[in-house]
């Protein structure tokens, strides 16, 4: 599934030069937390945010440009790029949200929350297959953003995204320690220097070349 597909969401965008209190009204009416800063030819060029709005609170928005705050790094995906490389890009950029592109043009609009509506309904170990990654993996990054989820929903600026942060977590915890149970890799025996297929999680395994009862350690 593509992440237009799964998306669907409205593109907010924007000019440099519009002032911040047009976007915020704009993103007020679209319920979005983001807006793509397009040129005059609809490309995108950047993107403006509700932390940015936050950060200029105190100034008057009616004054302050979209040019003076908005973040020139975008971080998007294509149209044909699927759910996996969206979340991906979101997860390492610390961002959630990432606009979709089609030649360089904004077409819609992937979320923290269209992730987890979509992880929520694949079936066990899809999140493994999906992300590329071991289970042991996708479960730690589910620790680490059920963590994080926890603690923003305890802020004020961070309630709106605390919970689906939070339910992303829970479900790729989840997903990741059930296609872990399955899995298996090579370890070392410390007597023969053969290798032998333990079971992720196994403490301990018969050597099938000398027979020494060895530990397993995980790192």
């Amino acid at each position: 599934m593509s992440a237009q597909q799964t998306g669907g969401r409205e593109c907010v965008t924007c000019r440099q030069e519009e002032t911040l209190r047009e976007v915020a009204q704009r993103l007020a009416a679209s319920g979005q937390t983001a807006a793509v800063v397009v040129a005059r030819d609809g490309r995108a060029q950047g993107i403006v945010s509700v932390m940015d709005l936050l950060k200029a609170a105190e100034a008057d928005l009616e004054r302050v440009r979209v040019a003076q705050v908005y973040t020139p790094q975008l971080v998007a995906v294509g149209s044909g790029d699927d759910l996996g490389t969206a979340a991906g890009r979101m997860l390492q950029a610390g961002v959630h949200q990432v606009p979709i592109l089609a030649e360089g043009r904004p077409v819609g609009m992937v979320t923290g929350r269209d992730v987890v509506e979509a992880v929520a309904a694949w079936p066990d170990g899809a999140a493994v297959r999906r992300f590329r990654l071991r289970g042991a993996d996708v479960a730690g990054v589910g620790r680490l953003l059920a963590g994080a989820g926890a603690l923003l929903s305890l802020t004020l600026v961070g309630a709106a995204w605390g919970l689906p942060v939070l339910a992303l977590g829970a479900v790729l915890w989840a997903a990741g320690a059930q296609a872990a149970r399955g899995e298996r890799r090579q370890v070392a025996c410390p007597y023969c220097r053969q290798t032998a297929a333990v079971r992720h999680g196994q403490a301990d395994f018969t050597c099938p070349s000398c027979a020494e009862r060895v530990r397993v350690l995980y790192g």
